[in-house]
């Protein structure tokens, strides 16, 4: 840096003086006041602060004053700080020292030490480069926090939308494999963090799949086609390895072959927790509380007359969840029993324990106004007053009852919807719900995983959707037609238009949504389905289960589809086995593209799935009923977790088939039942079904008197007996 304008002055003569507006003045004037700005810094009085005119004739031509309070008091604040100007006051000040244009005597006596012009450039100049080094550090500090601001909201943007690998690669978030070469040496595919990440969510994936598998209680080959047991030969090659040290594989299949001694003896929830093969029944899909009674199970339907629904309560509906049971009657008052677990009874905040029998909720619950319909998910519970009010309550994880957080409701809380917006019916799923306008208009809210909610993946990229939103598909819908029934299942969803179109959306695991594929929906998507000579035919109703459905078509015949492992579907796959694909370009090939769709529906490569509606075949030809009304054609037949319920159009007779745990199917035994067999339940006494309901241990039929028939699992209180 250049020394101050008087060192240079001095340098050349005191009266050689450079003019005043000259290149030479105007850096000598910067230099100067670098100067002065050290002192201020060292404690001193500033030494010249630009250039000045020496003459004789102007020495005295500005009188200055001894006192400091007329000049500019400098602070390092402010004027070394990055973003600090000088205000005008200190402006003002530094002018009139300027325009005293005082001589070089006179000014270094008031304002320098003797000899100090040497040490104020250095100074200055040390002062000068500090400044600049803490003005770049603090700029550098604050973009490298902004950008690191960004580059979160932007990952976390993105890692809310649950990419896949090929996205994450495509944002230079994961990076894509390298070759083995020499290149690659200390090159990683992930970060530490995100590779934690994905092993969790492996494992957690792994978890819910064995605790699915196990809560379906497979067969000894089921859990061999999986992988989950050896193979008999793999068993026999682990038999006959040396005993004494056993390598890894070896003691993985001994261990293996010891589980599936222990789950072919289908053992109970208490048993699996006692092996430690699960924690406790809340590792199990959609369970969150401990059985804390004995595994009592009604093998046949019983008349359920206890507590509020003694004295001849006529009920109207009855709606099932994982644990729990909802009953409105001829009055519009809602009756629950069974688990409390989260709330889902609506019985009081911080009321969680078992309700063994009917009780109640006050009608101030419901702002004192009759319920028309209510319906149970797995883990929470809902109600629609005639007034057309929603009201939710229960487990509130995902959001799934559209209150706009996740916290669980101990007592009914009403939903907010746009304003003027009535709704005429709701369904509750395992973890979204949906309900609908007197408009029309479909909504939607909960975990949007898989698409279940169908509000698709661009309007809606978060998967939580905490308060309702519309399902903008039906509105757009060419030709229109109103909705005639809907379904939020465990993963996957339905409408029914009147018109008889069917949509399906949302998870299609094990062929749930009937497309053929088991690929994942995230919008609804018309499913044609066709009688045994190729013929479309319009549906009526349908219904959901944990991964099937059920249709019903104007002629009363009955579709199904999905999970077929434990006979839920009532499809008869005994007799066909699915052929390969024919090679493309062949004949076969040729001559399957030109033949109809099968009447038997698309079988798996793996069974156990039907990936297409196919005919059901009822005992004796039973037809089921196809009413014009939309309740009477969607409640005489229920799909529930692995198993199915139906009524005939007469009302007189109820079929079940599928998986008979816990005696879920009321035919007097646990076993399960390939092909629809009719309910021979003493206890109807000739009584005509209006409505059926079950879920996942326990089922439920409502008669045309308004009787509450129960059977299947006890524990908890479920069943209300």
């Amino acid at each position: 840096m250049s020394a101050p304008a008087d060192v240079a002055a001095s340098a050349a003569g005191e009266d050689q003086v450079a003019p005043l507006g000259s290149p030479a003045a105007t850096s000598a004037s910067a230099a100067s006041s670098a100067a002065a700005r050290a002192r201020v810094v060292h404690g001193h009085k500033p030494s010249a602060m630009g250039s000045m005119d020496l003459s004789e004739e102007s020495r005295d031509t500005v009188e200055v004053k001894d006192s400091d309070t007329w000049y500019p008091q400098f602070s390092p604040s402010a004027t070394l700080g990055p973003a600090k100007k000088i205000d005008d006051d200190k402006k003002s000040g530094l002018s009139a020292l300027l325009s005293s244009r005082m001589d070089r005597a006179r000014f270094q006596e008031r304002f320098l030490r003797p000899g100090s012009e040497e040490e104020a450039a250095a100074n200055a100049a040390m002062a000068l480069n500090s400044a600049r080094a803490k003005a770049a550090e603090a700029a550098a500090r604050e973009a490298s926090a902004e950008s690191l601001f960004n580059r979160s909201a932007k990952l976390g943007a993105l890692l809310a939308n649950r990419p896949d690998r090929r996205t994450l690669e495509s944002h230079n978030v994961l990076k894509a494999p390298q070759g083995a070469g020499a290149g690659s040496k200390g090159k990683t595919t992930t970060t530490n963090a995100f590779a934690g990440m994905q092993a969790q969510l492996e494992a957690s994936k792994r978890k819910d799949r064995l605790n699915a598998l196990l809560a379906a209680r497979p067969t000894l080959n089921e859990l061999s086609k999986r992988g989950v047991l050896p193979t008999a030969s793999a068993s026999a090659a682990g038999a006959g390895a040396d005993a004494s040290e056993p390598r890894p594989a070896e003691r993985l299949a001994t261990a293996k072959s010891v589980l599936g001694d222990f789950i072919l003896a289908r053992p109970s929830a208490e048993q699996l927790v006692k092996q430690k093969i699960i924690t406790d029944v809340g590792d199990l899909p959609g369970g969150l509380e401990r059985h804390t009674r004995t595994q009592e199970s009604v093998l046949e339907p019983a008349l359920l007359e206890r507590g509020s629904l003694a004295g001849g309560r006529q009920v109207v509906q009855v709606s099932l969840g994982f644990s729990h049971s909802l009953a409105l009657d001829g009055q519009g008052r809602v009756h629950v029993f069974g688990s409390g677990a989260n709330g889902r009874l609506g019985v009081g905040e911080g009321s969680f324990g078992e309700v063994a029998e009917p009780r109640e909720l006050d009608a101030a619950a419901f702002g004192g106004e009759p319920v028309q319909a209510v319906d149970a998910g797995e883990n929470h519970s809902l109600a629609v007053t005639r007034g057309g009010a929603l009201f939710t309550w229960g487990t509130g994880a995902w959001g799934r009852l559209g209150l706009g957080d996740q916290d669980d409701a101990g007592v009914p809380k009403r939903v907010v919807f746009p304003k003027d917006t009535r709704i005429v019916r709701a369904s509750a799923g395992a973890y979204h719900t949906l309900a609908l306008s007197d408009k029309g208009e479909l909504f939607a809210f909960g975990w949007n995983k898989n698409g279940r909610c169908g509000v698709g993946r661009t309007a809606h990229p978060s998967l939580l959707l905490l308060t309702p939103q519309r399902v903008a598909f039906f509105s757009t819908l060419s030709p229109a037609s109103s909705i005639r029934s809907f379904e939020a299942g465990s993963g996957a969803s339905f409408v029914v238009l009147a018109d008889g179109r069917l949509f399906t959306w949302g998870q299609g695991a094990l062929g749930a949504t009937g497309h053929g594929e088991e690929a994942d929906l995230w919008e609804p998507k018309q499913l044609e389905l066709r009688d045994s000579e190729g013929k479309g035919v319009q549906v009526r109703g349908a219904s959901v289960g944990a991964a099937h459905m059920l249709a019903v078509d104007a002629e009363g015949r009955l579709f199904a589809w999905g999970s077929n492992e434990r006979f839920q579907t009532g499809v008869d796959q005994s007799a066909s086995s699915p052929s390969p694909a024919p090679a493309a370009g062949s004949a076969a090939a040729a001559s399957s593209a030109s033949s109809p769709p099968p009447p038997a529906g698309v079988l798996s490569p793996r069974g156990g799935i039907v990936l297409t509606p196919t005919l059901v075949t009822l005992p004796g030809g039973a037809l089921l009923s196809a009413s014009s009304g939309a309740v009477e054609s969607s409640a005489v037949f229920a799909a529930g977790k692995a198993h199915s319920l139906v009524v005939d159009a007469s009302g007189a007779a109820l079929f079940a088939f599928g998986a008979g745990a816990r005696g879920v199917l009321g035919t007097g035994s646990e076993a399960d039942v390939p092909l629809a067999a009719r309910v021979e339940a003493a206890a109807f006494q000739g009584a005509k079904l209006k409505q059926v309901d079950t879920a996942w241990t326990h089922s439920a039929a409502v008669t045309d008197s308004g009787k509450l028939f129960v059977w299947g699992a006890k524990n908890n209180g479920r069943t209300g007996l």
